[in-house]
């Protein structure tokens, strides 16, 4: 549960929305709670294509689209801002597990307390996660056998 305010968190604090003493900056707006924040986060902005996918050609991604703030997080100046300057490459897609704890190797949803895949990984992946929206955070048991029900792990 704390790892969704941490990438909220981290989604507002490289966006530079948030000042030390916590208030936003430039805006006026109101801060949002830690809820609304996290909730905000797991808003897909629109990627221009699959963040599970990516070769030496494919496009750079903007940062922030997707979910868990993956992008804002491996496209940060100290991560790897080449991913969503230049390429989203193969070392961006091996960054999801690196810098954002999720996999994009489906294989892993048969296994409880691995990394949650990331809804792009696959079908089954998204569809559990879309039953189970707690999959999304932690891949435990009840993911495995939701994951088995829909036929993507042996009975």
């Amino acid at each position: 549960m704390a790892k969704k305010y941490v990438f909220a968190m981290l989604l507002l604090v490289v966006g530079g929305c948030i000042g030390g003493d916590g208030t936003e900056e430039s805006r006026g707006a109101p801060v949002n709670s830690g809820d609304e924040l996290a909730r905000q986060s797991t808003i897909p902005v629109g990627c221009s294509h699959s963040l599970c996918q990516g070769d030496w050609s494919s496009p750079p991604v903007a940062a922030g689209c997707g979910m868990y703030g993956c992008t804002a997080a491996i496209c940060a100046d100290y991560q790897d801002p080449y991913c969503c300057v230049n390429h989203w490459d193969p070392i961006c897609v091996a960054e999801m597990l690196s810098i954002c704890q999720r996999t994009c190797d489906c294989a892993a949803i048969c296994t409880p307390g691995s990394s949650p895949p990331y809804p792009d990984a696959c079908e089954a992946a998204r569809k559990v996660i879309g039953n189970i929206p707690d999959c999304g955070w932690s891949w435990d048991q009840s993911c495995v056998d939701q994951a088995r029900v829909l036929g993507a792990c042996p009975g």
